[in-house]
C-alpha cells in the first residue's frame, strides 16, 4: 500500500513541474474527498510539491464534480478524477480536458451498501430505491450491480444524490440501498446499519482514478508530460 501512495505521489509531482500558463504564478489543482485524491494532501504535507520545485494551490471541494466544473472552466489546471465521469463528459462534448496518466484503481474503495437481510442475497431487489450520484464511478458501479443482478435502472427506483448526501439519506432510513466510497462505506459497516453486498472488488481495473490536465496544457506542452510519464514509468519499475 504505502508502495502504491507514492508512486500516484510521484506521479502527482511529476505532472505539476509542468509550467503554469503564462501570467500564472502557481499551478491549481482541485480534489475531493475521493479516497484515491488524499495522496495529494499528504503530498501537501509531506512538502514533496516544494521538495520538486512545485508551486501548487490545492483547493478542496466538498462535491467531487463541482471540481471537474473548476478544471473545465479553466478555475483549475490539473487534478484526479474517476475515468467514468471524465469520458462521460468527453462524449457529451462537455470536457476541456485530457486525461494524463492512471494514478490508482479502486477494489472495494466504492461499493453498494443494503440493509443487513439484503446482504444474505448479495444483490438487490427489484424496486428497491438506491441512492448516487448520476454520471459518476459509483453511478457506473450501480449499473454494474444491477446488471449482476439482471436488472437494469429501470427496474429500481434511482434517486440523483452527491455521494455524501446518498450516504446521509441511507443512514437516515430514507433509502433502500446507497452506492458510495469511503470513509462512508466503513462508517456504515461499523454501525452495523448497512452490509456491502457489491463493490469495486467484483470488477477489478474498471474503476481507476487518473489526473486530468486542461486540454490547452496538454496540447501546448507535450513534450514535458511525456517526460513526466516516463518518470512515472521509471518509478514504477523500482518501486
Amino acid at each position: 500500500m504505502t508502495t502504491h501512495i507514492m508512486l500516484s505521489l510521484s506521479c502527482v509531482t511529476a505532472l505539476m513541474t509542468l509550467p503554469p500558463p503564462h501570467g500564472a504564478s502557481r499551478s491549481r489543482s482541485g480534489y475531493s474527498d475521493w479516497p484515491g485524491f488524499t495522496a495529494w494532501q499528504i503530498a501537501k504535507v509531506k512538502g514533496l510539491f516544494k521538495k520538486h520545485g512545485v508551486d501548487v494551490e490545492l483547493v478542496w471541494f466538498p462535491v467531487y464534480t463541482d471540481s471537474l466544473t473548476a478544471l473545465n472552466t479553466g478555475q483549475a489546471r490539473l487534478q484526479p478524477a474517476d475515468l467514468e465521469r471524465r469520458d462521460g463528459a468527453a462524449r457529451r462534448g462537455h470536457s476541456s480536458s485530457r486525461p494524463c496518466v492512471i494514478l490508482d484503481n479502486s477494489f472495494g474503495n466504492d461499493a453498494l451498501i443494503a440493509k443487513p437481510g439484503d446482504r444474505r442475497r448479495r444483490r438487490i431487489s427489484k424496486g428497491k430505491t438506491i441512492a448516487t450520484e448520476l454520471g459518476t464511478c459509483d453511478h457506473f458501479l450501480m449499473l454494474k450491480a444491477l446488471d449482476a443482478a439482471g436488472l437494469t435502472e429501470k427496474d429500481v427506483k434511482y434517486t440523483n444524490l452527491t455521494v455524501p448526501d446518498a450516504a446521509a439519506a441511507f443512514i437516515a432510513g430514507k433509502v433502500d440501498a446507497a452506492v458510495i466510497w469511503q470513509p462512508w462505506v466503513s462508517q456504515i459497516q461499523r454501525e452495523g446499519t448497512g452490509k456491502v453486498i457489491y463493490s469495486s472488488a467484483d470488477i477489478p481495473g474498471l474503476i481507476p482514478d487518473i489526473a486530468i490536465c486542461q486540454a490547452s496544457v496538454v496540447e501546448k506542452r507535450p513534450t514535458p508530460r511525456s517526460r513526466s510519464s516516463s518518470r512515472c514509468g521509471s518509478t514504477s519499475s523500482t518501486s
